[in-house]
């Protein structure tokens, strides 16, 4: 199959991709997440809780079922602490770590203590010293520039205290108060990296009238600065958000751009965007289905299989899995 075949033939768009970190040092984290306190005592707990489903007769099935959901929330919350721990790792490894208060956090992060870490970020200290650096830089111009690196120290101190805190599964109000966090540090420094980490955040955990809104500021303002296939899964995003939200020809909009931005990255370089592409076909193929227009489903969804054939063909090791979801 030719690749000018795909793009020509289809006018569709995105599916859920992730922008995974190249970088990330698989075997550091696991190293921190396994020895860390948080994930051997969600590990008893799950354990515990295991060891009395099996206690409870079998005929029980309110008592299994309501012990099997417990099971679940702890299944889910180890997952969530890993997730983090891993957000958390590459957050450390991109920001400039130039405060005693980050030095003490990244410490402790290293070594597990992910309670003690957020409690070295002291979200009342921080607030006065922002709201005191906030106030110099409106008094003091000719200090500007030393302050804007103290407010971007002081944001990078909120992006970590944001995400050490959705960790904290003691504290039942953790997803506002990551939410708090992440505002605070915008408010410090509006960067893309920070309003991207919200976002996603936003969007992982459903929130998807809030994650628009910061998705489309980050077009708003970073749009021409980006490598165009960052632009397209943000679309993408975009448009899997309004879909979630039944705002289904908003979301077809989305998905048509990033098409099209994948339909120009493929004219140019044919073969790693390819799978990006199907996705977003399949994305459109299922509005189409939604739309009730079946006939424009089917068509799409076809393409989706001569993408993936394609990939599949020339690299079947890489691309067999995909072909088969």
């Amino acid at each position: 199959m030719e690749e000018k075949s795909i793009s020509n033939n289809t006018n569709s768009v995105i599916g859920n991709t992730i922008n995974s970190s190249g970088d990330t040092n698989i075997k550091v984290i696991n190293k921190i997440y396994i020895n860390s306190k948080s994930y051997k005592e969600l590990q008893e707990k799950k354990e515990s809780l295991q060891k009395e489903l099996v206690r409870i007769p079998l005929d029980d099935l309110k008592w299994r079922t309501e012990k099997q959901q417990e099971i679940q929330k702890v299944e889910k919350e180890i997952l969530e602490l890993k997730e983090t721990v891993t957000k958390l790792y590459n957050s450390f490894s991109h920001i400039e770590i130039n405060t005693e208060r980050l030095k003490i956090a990244k410490a402790l992060f290293d070594e597990g203590k992910f309670k003690e870490a957020d409690a070295a970020l002291n979200a009342t200290e921080m607030k006065d010293e922002l709201d005191r650096l906030i106030a110099q830089e409106e008094k003091l111009d000719t200090k500007k520039e030393e302050i804007q690196q103290h407010r971007q120290d002081k944001a990078n101190e909120y992006l970590i205290k944001a995400q050490t805190t959705y960790i904290d599964f003691d504290n039942h109000n953790r997803f506002v108060e990551t939410c708090q966090y992440y505002e605070e540090a915008i408010r410090s420094w509006e960067s893309f990296y920070i309003l991207n980490s919200y976002a996603n955040f936003l969007f992982s955990n459903n929130n998807y009238t809030q994650a628009i809104l910061y998705y489309e500021k980050i077009l708003e303002v970073y749009e021409n600065q980006l490598p165009q296939h960052e632009v397209a899964i943000i679309l993408n995003k975009i448009g899997v958000s309004h879909k979630e939200n039944h705002s289904i020809s908003k979301a077809l909009n989305s998905y048509i751009k990033a098409f099209q931005i994948y339909q120009n990255l493929i004219d140019k370089d044919n073969e790693p965007h390819l799978l990006d592409l199907s996705s977003v076909l399949n994305n459109i193929a299922v509005i189409h289905e939604i739309n009730k227009d079946m006939d424009k489903a089917f068509e799409v969804y076809q393409e989706v299989l001569k993408v993936r054939r394609y990939l599949v063909k020339i690299n079947p090791k890489a691309y067999s899995s995909d072909l088969a979801e």
